[in-house]
């Protein structure tokens, strides 16, 4: 097995903050504790309830915004939903995906079945659960000439990989969820061609 050292860099976008503000963690608030927040097939109150979250639930992922109105996407197991934002609040000391290098929690795809996570400052790389290289989260680095990308390179033992992410609609191919940001992960073994790995981004814990 090959051992690589990995780092990640995360840039910082060159856009308006209001595009960078999601995905982003939430918590319910203002449900009363004998009551749940819906989440619906739409973002509206007239849409059908397909789910519900406690009015304690904290820590969920906020895919995005609905352009014209105040709610969010959410997933809730296996399929997304929307929830009003006028019960969600930003979770207390959550770092935006770009900020820190554990902003970003998980990457990973399909076919190869591959995944990266981080957990405290280190990022671990896997394909069909079989880890292939881990190393430390380094902080994040802004692009110098043009729209930045999030990148991460690694190169030792004659392997390389290197990890792109952008945000934008991703869907993961196997269900309903949807993530707010795409990964692209390059990688070559020894004596091996490119390749080029596609998936989504999560910054749920």
């Amino acid at each position: 097995m090959i051992r690589i050292l990995f780092s990640l860099f995360l840039s910082l976008f060159a856009l308006p903050l209001a595009a960078q503000e999601y995905p982003q963690l939430m918590d319910v608030s203002g449900v009363a504790s004998d009551d749940t927040l819906n989440v619906r097939t739409g973002p509206g109150a007239s849409y059908p309830v397909i789910g519900e979250l406690a009015f304690n639930e904290m820590e969920v992922e906020v895919v995005r915004k609905a352009p014209d109105a105040n709610w969010g996407l959410v997933n809730l197991g296996e399929q997304a939903g929307w929830v009003s934002l006028n019960f969600m609040r930003p979770t207390a000391g959550a770092q935006p995906w770009y900020g820190t290098p554990t902003g970003i929690t998980y990457c990973g795809g399909t076919e190869p079945f591959w995944d990266l996570q981080a957990s405290d400052g280190t990022a671990t790389v896997s394909n069909m659960g079989e880890p292939m290289f881990s190393g430390p989260a380094q902080p994040f680095v802004g692009s110098v000439n043009g729209p930045a990308r999030a990148s991460a390179l690694s190169i030792d033992g004659g392997g390389m990989a290197a990890l792109t992410v952008v945000p934008g609609a991703c869907n993961d191919g196997m269900s309903e969820m949807e993530f707010g940001l795409s990964a692209y992960l390059v990688f070559q073994q020894p004596g091996q061609n490119f390749q080029l790995w596609q998936g989504c981004c999560s910054v749920a814990p």
